[in-house]
């Protein structure tokens, strides 16, 4: 799928305007091939969640650009507790980072797309920003498929309404 309809697609299925932001994210994923200690793969994904999203922005005094309330899912079933939302995603940064450096990429510089949902989900489980979180996983999954050039749009984790 050509980006530029990709980006207007996804933006378009997660209700949002903001194109050039996504784009932007989308950048920051296509300037970076690999990180070197799990800390960089987390500022590295911070970096894109604060690019498409203005709400993720740092601020300074009040710490990073991690979520900091309280959010539920119109659908049922709620994120992580916004007290525990940093211990988990720096735990899902250090397996993630572990697993890509371990494990991928295992074919023809593919990664097993059933292993990259897991780990994608898991993200969208934590809900680590205010706003964002599907655009950032989109970029993060078509990042570890290493199918920037080529993308698909994130699966509906969550059932398809």
């Amino acid at each position: 799928m050509d980006l530029i309809d990709y980006i207007y697609d996804e933006c378009q299925r997660q209700h949002v305007g903001n194109y050039g932001d996504f784009a932007t994210g989308w950048q920051i994923a296509r300037d970076r091939e690999s990180v070197g200690s799990w800390q960089e793969f987390a500022i590295f994904v911070m970096r894109i969640a604060r690019a498409v999203d203005y709400a993720n922005l740092y601020r300074p005094g009040e710490g990073e650009n991690l979520r900091t309330s309280h959010v539920g899912f119109m659908h049922g079933g709620s994120a992580a507790p916004a007290g525990e939302v940093r211990e988990r995603f720096d735990r899902w940064c250090e397996f993630t980072h572990e697993w890509l450096r371990d494990w991928g990429p295992m074919v023809d510089g593919l990664q097993p797309p059933y292993e990259i949902d897991s780990l994608i989900k898991q993200l969208l489980d934590i809900h680590p920003w205010a706003d964002g979180n599907g655009r950032t996983a989109s970029i993060l999954r078509n990042w570890m498929l290493r199918q920037l050039d080529d993308p698909e749009p994130l699966p509906f984790y969550y059932g398809d309404t």
